[in-house]
């Protein structure tokens, strides 16, 4: 019988390890575990993934390492790429990848899903994939079919990661096995604040999986990325924190994904969350508080940084275990309903 795995291609951050540096997550010795945050669901016949059991592949996000990653298992091309965000670190590997198909595959243009502004900042980086790639819009709260996979489709909700990140977004995939087995996973890609509706949350909720960004174990907005947690509340950082959340404004969130024509092309998505957030401004700050709301059974957690944790809030870097220990601690103080996993580069988990 068929069945879908989640596979982690990579899990670093934009740089795992600063040159001239050491960092206790990641292995000096191990060159996988300096690819940035990449993952793959896989369709495979059998016990195993191995070049001749796997029927399908998409892959999410295509940083540094990812091709290496790709081409030490199995060395076969991704029926298809998804994308989170058009950061160099979650785009890098698309070009080696798209020429691949590309040249071999009788000049066929090779698919690529992702939110129009995501995708045309990608162009402005790499101009010549245009006529190399088949490009699949995904409109911000609609579903979208992968071509060519039955029983796999996917709807992408905006996120705020700065005002350099257009298009960025969470992609919760749904598939249905010939079978009739189902699953869900939420990937968060980067982010700093999720921009959903109210509405947006049922459709999040209870999947098998969330793929969450965990830059940091505490708030510090200026990376443009969430934490896991709020304040420790033990340093001039948590005002700070405050200060910079009571002057968000939902206008402003929305900006990098309505540059032109944007707002009409996503339909009211845009117009009825500022028409929510104008009553309420209430968005998850933290990894904590999205989980809360959408209780997934599973909440894998990659980009690990700890600088800013270090640098602001003189907390230590952890290292795998350590943090993997904390977190499930400070889960069950809080009544965190997940169970939470930090997931080792290559590692595989049973999707349907």
């Amino acid at each position: 019988m068929p069945k879908v795995l989640l596979r982690i291609n990579g899990r670093g951050n934009a740089w795992p390890v600063p040159l001239g540096q050491e960092h206790p997550f990641y292995s000096p010795n191990l060159w996988e575990d300096y690819a940035n945050a990449s993952f793959s669901i896989i369709s495979v016949e059998g016990s195993s993934i191995a070049r001749k059991t796997i029927k399908w592949e998409v892959l999410i996000d295509a940083g540094h390492g990812v091709v290496p990653f790709l081409l030490k298992h199995n060395n076969r091309i991704p029926e298809a790429i998804v994308l989170t965000h058009p950061h160099f670190d979650h785009i890098l590997g698309i070009d080696w990848i798209v020429q691949s198909y590309y040249r071999f595959n009788h000049k066929k243009a090779y698919p690529v899903y992702a939110t129009k502004p995501c995708w045309n900042a990608v162009l402005r980086t790499l101009p010549h994939l245009e006529r190399l790639v088949d490009f699949i819009e995904l409109r911000q709260g609609v579903e979208t079919k992968i071509e060519g996979i039955a029983g796999l489709k996917i709807i992408s909700y905006p996120v705020y990661h700065g005002e350099h990140a257009p298009g960025a977004s969470i992609l919760c995939f749904r598939v249905t096995t010939s079978s009739g087995k189902t699953g869900k996973a939420v990937f968060s890609g980067d982010l700093l604040l999720p921009l959903l509706r109210n509405k947006d949350y049922a459709c999040l909720t209870n999947a098998d999986y969330l793929i969450a960004d965990a830059n940091n174990r505490f708030p510090y907005p200026r990376t443009n990325h969430w934490s896991i947690t709020d304040s420790p509340k033990i340093t001039t950082e948590t005002d700070f924190f405050n200060t910079w959340k009571a002057g968000l404004s939902p206008v402003n969130l929305i900006t990098p994904h309505i540059h032109m024509d944007e707002r009409i092309e996503n339909g009211t998505y845009f117009s009825d969350f500022l028409e929510e957030q104008e009553k309420e401004f209430n968005l998850p700050s933290n990894v904590f508080e999205l989980v809360k709301h959408i209780k997934p059974q599973n909440t894998l957690l990659v980009h690990y940084n700890g600088w800013e944790d270090k640098k602001y809030y003189n907390q230590k870097i952890l290292n795998e275990i350590q943090l993997e220990k904390w977190i499930t601690e400070e889960a069950v103080k809080k009544n965190i309903p997940t169970r939470f996993i930090v997931p080792k580069v290559g590692e595989t988990f049973l999707f349907t």
